[in-house]
């Protein structure tokens, strides 16, 4: 059953069963996530490359797993940290160095990708303030350059010229 009129007086469960209220650190770290993980959906919607698409995907079910972690004081495995970084360095030969500032935009999915970009150093902030295991931490923080990149790599399969922001 979805609606069980339980939040009614403004508290929620989190994983594992305890009761808390709605504005808790906890619930709004997740909500953040929450909030990624739907724009990352969206973004899906508006990339061509299956490549790209596998990656996001992935992703989205990675997201699922940190909040039970978290709770419960556990660590995410280092593989998924691992996996990120590898990710990373392949987008990373594709793209190649930056001299300056990228302003978002370019594809429908690139401008996606880059929401779910800022939305995830959001998460990554909210997170901090829950003291999270080492390598949740590292996957957060990853996980937003990884999205940068991708957004770059999903403009350049798209034929779209980043503009640049020269400071």
């Amino acid at each position: 059953m979805i609606s069980t009129g339980l939040g009614d007086d403004g508290t929620t469960t989190l994983p594992g069963g305890k009761r808390v209220p709605k504005t808790s650190p906890e619930i709004e770290c997740f909500g953040e996530m929450d909030e990624l993980n739907s724009y990352l959906g969206l973004a899906v919607l508006y990339i061509n490359k299956r490549k790209v698409k596998t990656i996001i995907e992935e992703i989205q079910k990675e997201l699922f797993m940190v909040p039970p972690l978290m709770i419960n004081g556990e660590d995410m495995k280092k593989e998924y940290v691992k996996k990120i970084e590898k990710r990373i360095a392949e987008m990373e030969k594709i793209i190649g160095s930056l001299r300056h500032f990228i302003v978002p935009g370019g594809s429908k999915g690139s401008a996606f990708l880059h929401v779910a970009r800022t939305v995830s150093r959001r998460v990554e902030r909210k997170a901090l303030a829950l003291n999270p295991k080492k390598y949740i931490l590292i996957y957060l923080n990853r996980l937003s350059d990884l999205l940068f990149l991708l957004a770059l790599y999903e403009n350049k399969e798209q034929g779209k010229e980043e503009k640049e922001v020269r400071i």
